[in-house]
């Protein structure tokens, strides 16, 4: 097992606090051992693989590393304890598609979540396409993975991509990904001056997605470009995407998923906290900050979201900062 949850609760309690995860020792003698992983509690270690300087990847894979996967096993254990794997996967092969893959590490979590429910080894083959510029994270990321998950049959490719030129170009649409998986990257094209990145991710993903996939699109939630919190972007050009004539439905958050294209709020905060073990800290607790969002296609989106009609009224993740005044966000009216 990867890890487990300190309490039995299904989606609709996730993010309306911070959620405890524990990682087992296998995950972290991995880290360690086999690639030599260090934890460092400096703030600027480095997000991406970089491999002019060995010790700065190494404090990387023990630091940083760890929370993005923390993140997207948390987000997904929670997912499949109201949703079964079984419900999205029905071929005994899974194409999964890693947008700003670096070295896998959404990847990573997303798996665990699936080998937490036992239904990993299902699949004949996992096939696994990176869509990134760096192809030392790549292969870092394949050894890693390997030695996290021995005896299944992965497949790796490797599509050295400009996620900004890509997300801009007309793509065909062809159904032929299980799972898209973006995690803690739209920021980058943001950085990078690209205009409506999320708009145009989402766009993208509903292109690529088989009819009972899922697009996975999370992202950090500080300030970005100036004071501006990167989840006001991010929150504001969903309710765009979600007025137009579009292919994917959000389903979580909840809230979101309820008001979808009547949302009016503005200045939409969603954070969700993950606390998680690391033994190399001097705390042994690490804390990682995310706003995760999740899409289906439309069909499959209404199926899900006929089961939060009796949700509770009180479920809060996000908050809505109008003139300095918190609002939190619940399904008490329209």
């Amino acid at each position: 097992m990867a890890g487990q949850r300190n309490k039995n609760v299904s989606l609709k309690e996730f993010g309306s606090e911070t959620v405890s995860i524990k990682f087992s020792n296998g995950f972290y003698n991995v880290l360690f051992n086999n690639f030599n992983a260090v934890f460092s509690i400096e703030k600027d270690v480095e997000m991406v693989v970089n491999w002019q300087d060995d010790f700065k990847n190494r404090i990387y894979l023990g630091t940083y590393f760890p929370k993005t996967v923390a993140e997207t096993f948390s987000f997904f254990t929670y997912f499949f304890a109201s949703h079964k794997p079984q419900e999205f996967f029905k071929e005994n092969k899974l194409t999964i598609l890693d947008l700003g893959s670096n070295s896998f590490p959404a990847t990573v979590g997303f798996l665990f979540a699936l080998k937490n429910n036992n239904f990993i080894t299902k699949f004949k083959e996992i096939k696994i396409y990176s869509v990134d510029l760096n192809e030392g994270a790549f292969n870092l990321g394949k050894n890693v993975l390997t030695k996290l998950f021995p005896g299944i049959n992965f497949n790796f490719v490797f599509k050295r991509n400009n996620l900004s030129e890509l997300v801009n170009r007309e793509v065909e649409n062809r159904k032929i990904f299980d799972i898209v998986l973006c995690s803690k990257v739209v920021n980058e094209l943001i950085r990078k001056d690209v205009n409506f990145a999320f708009l145009k991710t989402i766009r993208f993903a509903e292109k690529i997605l088989k009819n009972d996939g899922i697009f996975y699109l999370s992202d950090i939630t500080s300030p970005i470009n100036g004071n501006v919190f990167l989840p006001f972007i991010m929150n504001q050009e969903i309710a765009d995407y979600l007025r137009e004539d579009n292919k994917l439905d959000i389903v979580f958050p909840i809230p979101c998923s309820y008001w979808g294209k009547n949302c009016k709020a503005k200045n939409c905060f969603t954070q969700v906290v993950v606390e998680f073990n690391n033994p190399k800290s001097p705390r042994q607790k690490q804390i990682a900050k995310f706003s995760p969002k999740l899409f289906l296609k439309k069909e499959k989106g209404k199926q899900i979201k006929s089961l939060y009609n009796d949700i509770d009224n009180e479920f809060v993740i996000a908050y809505i900062n109008e003139s300095g005044l918190r609002k939190y966000c619940s399904l008490i009216s329209k």
